[in-house]
């Protein structure tokens, strides 16, 4: 039998000008994951170097999951500088999509800010997106509440926003929402 990845930890990293920063798309023996403390932010507007995911993480097996602390957008570490940029048709902040019965994952003090979102394409932007499995949303921020305009939308028709979106039919929490 084939043992479960176990003590998984990204901590620490500094993802600029790439189009998903951290992506876990496992399937099979997939132990604890810890994606912590972590800045993803462009330094250009390059077109195929534009932010279009933070933190993806999805799978159909069982997994323990933290995603704490990390920092989703801007030109600088911690949201700081100008905008990020992004001409995605969909931009997500942090996903999480986990197997039914995985133990309630954590998804808490993260900052998505700092976003300028344009193109004719552009429709769906999530700060933090939940589809499946138990999930725990809780101290994230969306925004800045101390910097007008902090997300900002151009050239779209008609684009849909959501701070937190919880697709899942699991119990979960999604609290102190900012």
């Amino acid at each position: 039998a084939n043992a479960a990845n176990s003590n998984n930890i990204l901590r620490d990293n500094k993802f600029q000008n790439i189009i998903t920063g951290i992506r876990v798309g496992t399937t099979g023996n997939n132990g604890s994951w810890q994606i912590t403390e972590n800045h993803f932010y462009t330094t250009n507007s390059i077109t195929h170097l534009q932010l279009a995911t933070g933190v993806k993480f999805n799978t159909t097996d069982t997994a323990t999951v933290e995603i704490s602390g990390n920092y989703v957008g801007g030109s600088e570490p911690f949201t700081g500088g100008t905008y990020s940029h992004s001409k995605s048709a969909a931009f997500y902040g942090i996903e999480v999509s986990l197997s039914s019965v995985s133990p309630i994952a954590l998804v808490t003090n993260n900052k998505v800010s700092n976003v300028f979102w344009s193109g004719p394409d552009s429709r769906f932007f999530y700060g933090i997106y939940a589809s499946l499995g138990p999930v725990n949303i809780n101290n994230n921020i969306i925004g800045d509440p101390l910097i007008a305009n902090s997300i900002m939308f151009a050239d779209t028709t008609d684009p849909i926003f959501y701070g937190i979106y919880y697709q899942s039919s699991q119990n979960a929490k999604a609290a102190h929402i900012n």
